[in-house]
């Protein structure tokens, strides 16, 4: 009861200045690579958006890690182009990928099969005799192949960010969101606290 209070007057008069996400002017661009080599996944003004990642350092990954996870889905595919490991691995082609692929090549476990022009993103590469090899022994202590992982620290940066509990949604503010909507008063004073509870919420009908 008491929660539910608190969420209500929350709604209606407001903590103080609503907290709400900054502007994308504040937040660095997903296209933009980081300044100075800083962490591409620190917090700005406290809430966390991680940008692109330009080098293997900046993913926090070994380089180990990051080239049997190449092999094992080169193994699995058979043939595959950059273009399809980097769908399929979320791992940056510029920087990162294509490194990978070329330390694997210098390495004989894997070649370029296919590839008719400048494009490198067009290449068909494929696994090596010797590729298939390690890429079974690599199977046999870790058979995971999928999105590439993000390291510990990161994964601290993002649950440590602000969470919804410390966003107060305000009555002026919900009712500017349903302006160009048709919604009966009663529904206001429903959906006000419930969204400052930070709990999930299921709108229907």
């Amino acid at each position: 009861m008491a929660e539910a209070l608190r969420n209500t007057i929350a709604y209606r008069q407001g903590n103080g200045p609503p907290v709400s996400t900054p502007p994308l002017s504040v937040l660095p661009s997903a296209q933009e690579p980081p300044e100075g080599g800083e962490n591409p996944h620190k917090p700005i003004k406290g809430w966390f958006r991680p940008t692109r990642v330009n080098s293997i350092e900046q993913m926090g990954l070994s380089n180990g890690l990051l080239q049997d996870l190449v092999l094992k889905a080169l193994y699995q595919r058979g043939q595959v182009t950059p273009a399809e490991l980097v769908h399929w691995l979320k791992i940056p082609f510029y920087g990162v990928m294509e490194g990978l692929l070329r330390d694997l090549s210098n390495q004989e476990l894997c070649f370029v099969a296919t590839g008719q022009n400048m494009n490198a993103m067009t290449y068909t590469y494929a696994i090596t005799a010797q590729g298939q090899e390690r890429a079974r022994e690599v199977s046999e202590r870790n058979a995971y192949v999928g999105p590439a992982p993000v390291s510990l620290a990161h994964y601290w940066q993002s649950v440590g960010a602000p969470s919804l509990d410390e966003v107060a949604v305000h009555e002026s503010e919900l009712r500017a969101a349903f302006s160009s909507m048709v919604v009966d008063e009663s529904l206001f004073e429903q959906l006000g606290p419930a969204a400052n509870s930070a709990r999930a919420m299921f709108l229907y009908g």
